[in-house]
This record gives structure tokens, C-alpha cells and sequence, in this order.
């Protein structure tokens, strides 16, 4: 359904691919990927080609590496402050600041700040 929805945004006559990790359900042999869908799988344990693991990895080097959390909403607003952190990022290059619109959710605040 996920293949489905994104196909059916894709402009007529236009072709999308979709860069994936290794995860076992981005293979599976049930999955059926539309015409206008090309799937490219990153070789395997090579996560530093994920632009998304690039983002977690800067957030745990910086602000979520060594922590006991005491819940699972202190895990919520320690990487609810992280995201903050990361998107207050200086521009770098000219691009916008690291992390925005690398990762959106309507399910979560990710822009509260951490009492």
C-alpha cells in the first residue's frame, strides 16, 4: 500500500526511485512495486550511503550517546530536543540547515524543546 501511495504521486510519465536499506521487508518476494517504481537496495552494512542513518548517527554522536532513559517519554523528549538541536544546525555549504525536512511526523512534536 506504502509503493502504491507514492506511485500514485509521482507525475504522469515520470519514473521514481526509491533508495532502501537492507531491511528484510524492502525485499521481500510478496512486495509488489509499481510500474513507475524502481527500487534500489544500498549494499549491504553500508550505512554511511543512508542519508537517514547519517542523520541518527550525528544525533547520537551529539546528543543521545551515553543515556539511560527512565521511560519511554524520556526517550520521546531527549530525541524530540536532538531533532530541535540538529534543525537550530547552521547552513553548511549554502544548503539549508542539516536536518530540515529529513524526517516529518503529524503522530509527534518533534520541534519541543526538552524541559
Amino acid at each position: 500500500m506504502h509503493l502504491e501511495e507514492i506511485a500514485f504521486h509521482v507525475a504522469p510519465g515520470a519514473h521514481a526511485v526509491l533508495i532502501l536499506d537492507q531491511a528484510g521487508w524492502h525485499g521481500s518476494a510478496e512486495l509488489i512495486v509499481p510500474a513507475n517504481i524502481t527500487l534500489m537496495p544500498l549494499p549491504p552494512r553500508c550505512p554511511e550511503l543512508n542519508p537517514v542513518e547519517n542523520v541518527w548517527q550525528f544525533m547520537r554522536d551529539n546528543w543521545l550517546s551515553n543515556r539511560i532513559f527512565s521511560s519511554y517519554d524520556d526517550i520521546v523528549d531527549h530525541c524530540c530536543f536532538a531533532w530541535s538541536r540538529l534543525v537550530d544546525q547552521p547552513c553548511w555549504g549554502g544548503r539549508p540547515p542539516y536536518g530540515i525536512r529529513m524526517c516529518q511526523s503529524e503522530s509527534l512534536d518533534l520541534n519541543r524543546r526538552r524541559p
